[in-house]
């Protein structure tokens, strides 16, 4: 269930029926920038269409790492980007998630959950993503929403939460420069 708190933060805590992992959303702080950037950077790097592109043509991780890091630098200083950030409610500065978004615009540019230490997938496969979707964008909407990279894990979920949220693909949406 979320809430609004006082402070205009939205907080969910709630239970997946596997894991039973309590998980709290809260809006990104500054302090949570490096998380955000090196989730963003490996997991993008570890996805097999650019993972594939780096190693057929060569091309050094330092290279494209930097360029990377502009691009999300840029996207994230767009001042129609929220970031949310999926924390456990005991240790709200304990990172374990986090997702890239224009509410208005309706459009997902990532969504990020950590492997964790827990045996398999960790956090993975717990419903952290969705509890994201959920404070960004409500519990179901008919209203599309937009991803703005397709990955082979984008996919999957959109296929998972087409029912409660009908998701689009439009890669050059990143990329589209913003006054």
């Amino acid at each position: 269930m979320a809430a609004l708190t006082a402070d205009g933060m939205i907080r969910i805590a709630l239970e997946h029926p596997i894991y039973h992992l309590p998980v709290s959303v809260r809006a990104a702080a500054p302090a949570d920038e490096g998380f955000i950037f090196s989730g963003w950077l490996r997991s993008l790097a570890d996805q097999p269409p650019f993972r594939d592109l780096l190693e057929s043509r060569g091309l050094d991780r330092n290279w494209y790492s930097a360029a990377q890091h502009a691009l999300i630098s840029r996207l994230l200083a767009r001042a129609s980007v929220r970031v949310l950030a999926a924390t456990s409610p005991q240790h709200p500065d304990h990172l374990i998630g986090f997702m890239v978004f224009e509410p208005a615009e309706r459009v997902v540019h990532w969504i990020y959950v950590k492997k964790g230490a827990k045996v398999g997938l960790g956090f993975r496969c717990a419903g952290v993503a969705t509890r994201l979707m959920i404070a960004a964008f409500g519990e179901r909407s008919a209203e599309p929403v937009t991803a703005s990279i397709r990955t082979a894990t984008g996919t999957a979920l959109a296929s998972k939460w087409s029912e409660r949220w009908p998701i689009t693909f439009r890669s050059h949406r990143l990329c589209e420069e913003q006054p």
